[in-house]
């Protein structure tokens, strides 16, 4: 699911993108697949910064941090990071 959000993503259709982020967010959260869990919530974030709507983004992107920190994925956590710095710029807290 999480291709074809990027595709959506990608196209810049984003409504669709977020439908199947979600039901990839749905189907790792059922298997216990923290990582694609955590990858889902940062593509979520990202797909809601490109929408403007930046509190949503940041809710993602933090959700994505607190999963990479709980299994360890030290690049998730720099990415998620990252992403949480760009939506408080875009807000302009920084």
């Amino acid at each position: 699911m999480n291709n074809f959000g990027r595709l959506y993503y990608e196209l810049g259709q984003f409504e669709k993108a977020v439908e199947y982020l979600k039901d990839g967010l749905k189907i790792s959260k059922e298997t216990g697949d923290k990582e694609a869990e955590g990858t889902c919530y940062d593509n979520l974030g990202t797909v809601y910064y490109r929408m403007g709507q930046f509190d949503k983004s940041m809710e993602h992107h933090a959700k994505s941090l607190q999963i990479a920190q709980l299994i360890g994925h030290r690049s998730g956590e720099a990415t998620s990071y990252g992403h949480l710095g760009s939506v408080h710029t875009a807000l302009g807290r920084v």
